[in-house]
């Protein structure tokens, strides 16, 4: 895999690495070859690669190139998914209920529900973000919103 040498640097890096860079310069190629070496080093631990993206489609990436790349058995050892399914799924699923204010209720608004445009622009609104295009939807779609329930 070829990289430039500002992705060399970021993937030969050994300390946590936040990847930041415009569309099309190569972050999902670098985050790929950067997981790939870290499986190397943790062969013969219990340890794991995670890797956090904010789109299911560049999760989608990272495993498919991953995938051709790691050894097998390899793929075990990669964890990949967006920030909103990391968050739901392995930190309030399975410690919600730790907090008092959190009373077991989630309920996921997927695009095809009525309401999903009118949470989406409600919540952009919020943040003053009032020209909410086509690819924020998408970007909304990995969202999820806790449903408080009353006993």
């Amino acid at each position: 895999m070829r990289l430039t040498d500002q992705q060399a640097e970021a993937v030969h890096w050994q300390d946590n690495l936040l990847l930041t860079a415009c569309p099309g310069s190569g972050k999902t190629r670098t985050l790929t070859a950067k997981a790939v070496m870290e499986i190397e080093y943790l062969r013969d631990t219990p340890k794991k690669v995670l890797c956090i993206t904010y789109t299911n489609s560049a999760a989608q990436e990272i495993e498919k190139r991953a995938g051709q790349q790691l050894a097998a058995g390899d793929e075990q050892r990669l964890y990949v998914s967006t920030i909103h399914s990391f968050c739901l799924n392995e930190i309030l699923r399975p410690y919600g209920w730790l907090q008092p204010d959190f009373l077991g209720g989630l309920r996921v608004i997927t695009r095809d529900n009525p309401d999903f445009e009118i949470i989406a622009t409600y919540a952009a609104e919020q943040v003053n973000y009032f020209n909410i295009s086509q690819a924020d939807f998408e970007a909304f779609e990995s969202l999820r919103a806790l449903l408080e329930i009353h006993g």
